[in-house]
Formats: C-alpha cells, sequence, structure tokens
C-alpha cells in the first residue's frame, strides 16, 4: 500500500513540474514578445484574448514587469477573438454577414448605449 502511494506522489509531483515548466516557458516567451513591441511603439496598456487571458499567473506576470493595464474580455476564449481583433484593424471594404455562435453577451441589452459612449460604430446593419 505504502508503495503505490509513492509512486502517486511522484507522479504528481512529475505532472506538477511540468505544469510549472510550461507555465513558465509561456511566461518567459510572451514577456520577451512584449518587451520588444513596447520598445518599438508607445503602449499604455495590453489586450489579452483567447485562451492565455484566463492564465491569471501569466496576468499578473505581465502587470509586474510592464506595470501597465491588463485589458482581458469577460469571456476570454479562443471563439474567433483573433478574427474579431483583425477585422477591428483591418475592416473590409463590404461588410461580413455576421451569425453569433455561442452564449449571449451578459451585457447585451447595455450594448447599444455603451458603443455610443464609446464612439463605436456598428459593422452590421
Amino acid at each position: 500500500m505504502r508503495e503505490r502511494f509513492a509512486i502517486q506522489n511522484s507522479t504528481t509531483a512529475l505532472q506538477r513540474d511540468f505544469a510549472a515548466s510550461a507555465q513558465r516557458v509561456l511566461e518567459e516567451s510572451v514577456l520577451m514578445h512584449l518587451q520588444e513591441l513596447v520598445l518599438r511603439h508607445t503602449v499604455d496598456g495590453v489586450v489579452l484574448a483567447g485562451g492565455v487571458a484566463s492564465n491569471t499567473l501569466l496576468v499578473t506576470a505581465i502587470q509586474r514587469r510592464t506595470r501597465l493595464p491588463i485589458h482581458v474580455p469577460v469571456q476570454p476564449t479562443d471563439a474567433a477573438l483573433g478574427v474579431g481583433f483583425v477585422y477591428s484593424v483591418l475592416t473590409p471594404s463590404v461588410p461580413p454577414q455576421v451569425t453569433a455562435l455561442g452564449p449571449p453577451l451578459p451585457d447585451g441589452a447595455d450594448l447599444p448605449s455603451l458603443a455610443k459612449a464609446h464612439g463605436g460604430v456598428a459593422c452590421s446593419p
């Protein structure tokens, strides 16, 4: 019984070591690329999207290193946020057909007033 328990503990320790190593590599990589961007551009904040935006250790490391405001969406997922970002930067000449897939926005009723307050522009009819 003790041997079995010891094997489980060593496997758990191995898994923790692997997870910690992966976290460290992720943080170092993101911080290195972010530092390069900050040196080349005037940056007043950092926006994170996708799965990494849910990584609180990464978000904390970025804030500690950069001392910049960090912005994370309400539901940071990989559900086409990259496409939305590209669209916001490189707006096509013809508006795309917009199809919403997924849960409703928690502040959906407030969107028209929020868009107006922040200079938002409708991208679909």
